[in-house]
């Protein structure tokens, strides 16, 4: 997959045209530059990859420097002959500075896997937010493309109807047609008018939700080709996109780093019970000089450290415990959602094969209805069919291109969720899909 950076890079100079077309490819990169979500997703990756930062950060090299004043009273009675009772006052100061490497720590293993596991899963959440800003853009894509053809079946049934009402009205006026058909005729044309202004509203509605992510919601779109091929499934079998998800999967993945990060956790909190070694140098500055028993005193240490843990109160046991409960949890997790994304595959694999069958029959029922109104319409005009027969019949060719249109949007959104559950969706299948849109005349 490219990554969003390239992505980014490339689309730096893409300005299009007041006149020309967008196209899904062109879409998405007017999203990568203004999609809020695209600074919120850099940050969101930025910030998880300290994540391992600080787990490395408990293996280097500590420095430590401090200062301290204090001014304080003392009172002395000695039984030493020549020292004597009394009382003094002053200032105390010291300063220091100390450095302390880690030698050797038991969980050391463990922390380098927790840092892999934690990079891991921030590479994990920025593909996640990359796949999920091409489905978002494509269903709104798809979603302004279905609404004007929508839009356009509706102005056509309300222009059918407004001619079959007109047609009406003259032929009531010359008594041929009852009442009854005359007002039949005249609530069609209502209802298509009322259909009409729906339609307008849905269609402002979806370029307002592109307008969003693009900044260019009223551009010109392509249209799908009314010939388009509905592109096949690579790979083919369902128990294949099955194996595909396990592997790809960024759900799965995710899963699997978080039993890595709760393992790793697990190790570390077993190994508090170890001891601990570092090499540590110090230098250390007190002066007392202000008491009448002062001094001023300087200390420098190089040496090793030994911290043997002998008692921490159930501290460490109580954090232990809740470490395996929590690694627990994770592996439980990572079951119950390999379970549910093999359910999640191969439910929208079947959703996307009856898509597509469904739109093929739905294509044979444009055509199927597209003659019967034709026939209809000759039987009118022959006198033996009624002006209801017609306007049934131009209602269910305007149904039937309508659910045609939106068998075909369901298939090519169902697909890119398809891609998504698996985790093999990428910006480079949008321009595959390019290739069904055509410019229209």
């Amino acid at each position: 997959m490219r990554s969003l950076f390239s992505l980014l890079a490339v689309s730096l100079m893409f300005v299009a045209g007041p006149a020309a077309a967008m196209t899904l490819s062109d879409a998405f990169q007017r999203a990568i530059q203004h999609d809020p979500a695209i600074p919120q997703s850099l940050a969101i990756y930025n910030a998880q990859r300290y994540d391992s930062g600080q787990v490395a950060g408990q293996r280097l090299l500590q420095l430590n420097a401090y200062g301290r004043a204090y001014h304080g009273e003392s009172e002395y009675d000695s039984n030493i002959p020549g020292f004597g009772a009394g009382e003094s006052s002053g200032t105390q100061y010291a300063y220091g500075v100390e450095a302390r490497q880690p030698l050797f720590r038991r969980d050391w293993l463990a922390l380098g896997r927790q840092g892999k596991a934690l990079d891991e899963l921030a590479e994990v959440g920025k593909q996640d937010r990359i796949q999920l800003l091409v489905l978002r853009l494509a269903d709104r894509y798809f979603g302004v493309l279905r609404e004007i053809e929508n839009l356009e079946l509706a102005l056509s049934e309300r222009e059918s109807m407004a001619k079959a009402l007109e047609d009406t009205r003259n032929r009531h006026q010359a008594g041929v047609v009852a009442e009854t058909d005359l007002r039949e005729a005249q609530a069609r044309f209502d209802l298509a008018r009322a259909q009409t202004m729906r339609a307008e509203v849905a269609l402002t509605s979806a370029r307002a939700a592109l307008h969003e992510l693009t900044n260019n919601g009223q551009a010109p779109l392509p249209r799908l080709r009314s010939d388009a091929v509905l592109p096949q499934l690579d790979p083919v079998s369902e128990d294949e996109w099955v194996v595909l998800a396990r592997d790809k999967s960024l759900v799965l993945r995710e899963a699997r780093e978080n039993v890595k990060v709760s393992k790793s956790v697990l190790s570390s909190s077993r190994s508090a019970y170890s001891p601990t070694l570092d090499a540590v140098a110090r230098y250390q500055y007190n002066d007392t000089t202000d008491f009448d028993d002062g001094q001023e005193r300087t200390d420098t240490v190089v040496g090793l450290e030994l911290n043997v843990p002998l008692v921490n109160g159930g501290m460490m046991r109580a954090r232990s415990r809740q470490a395996s409960y929590q690694y627990e949890a994770a592996r439980a997790q990572l079951a119950r959602l390999d379970l549910e994304t093999e359910r999640s595959i191969r439910q929208l694999y079947r959703e996307v094969e009856a898509d597509r069958l469904q739109a093929e029959a739905l294509g044979m029922a444009v055509e199927s209805a597209a003659l019967a109104r034709v026939a209809t319409s000759n039987g009118y005009d022959a006198g033996t069919r009624t002006i209801l027969d017609v306007l049934d019949a131009e209602s269910r060719l305007a149904d039937a291109k309508r659910n045609y249109a939106s068998s075909r949007f369901a298939f090519l959104i169902n697909l890119l969720n398809l891609y998504y559950q698996a985790g093999v969706l990428t910006a480079d299948q949008l321009s595959a899909l390019d290739g069904l849109l055509v410019v229209a005349p």
